[in-house]
């Protein structure tokens, strides 16, 4: 057993996988499912907007991707941030609106 990266997923020796072996798989998972071919690194990105849209904060999601800094990840991901924007906003209205009735109330 050889795995002097402490990886996650190896080989039946501790080795790390084949990228050929590991987009095979990918493919007939994929397919099993019903969904086109991708690359594996595809769901990274997947994950990544999922998380930011969903509201994971930007250095929660620097870290699951093991980005070196948040500013790297807002770069790759910064596309998000106007929609991101615009929910925020619309969030703080509902609360202004909310508080402001109670406080009529």
């Amino acid at each position: 057993w050889e795995n002097e990266f402490n990886l996650v997923f190896t080989n039946d020796l501790g080795r790390p996988l084949n990228r050929r072996t590991v987009y095979k798989h990918l493919k007939k998972i994929l397919a099993s499912i019903g969904m086109n071919d991708c690359y594996f690194h595809t769901l990274r990105h997947t994950f990544a907007t999922l998380s930011l849209q969903n509201g994971d904060d930007v250095l929660t999601v620097k870290e699951n991707l093991g980005h070196h800094s948040a500013a790297f990840t807002l770069n790759t991901y910064g596309h998000l941030t106007q929609a991101m924007r615009r929910d925020s906003a619309e969030r703080m209205e509902k609360l202004i609106q909310t508080t402001v009735i109670s406080k009529n109330a």
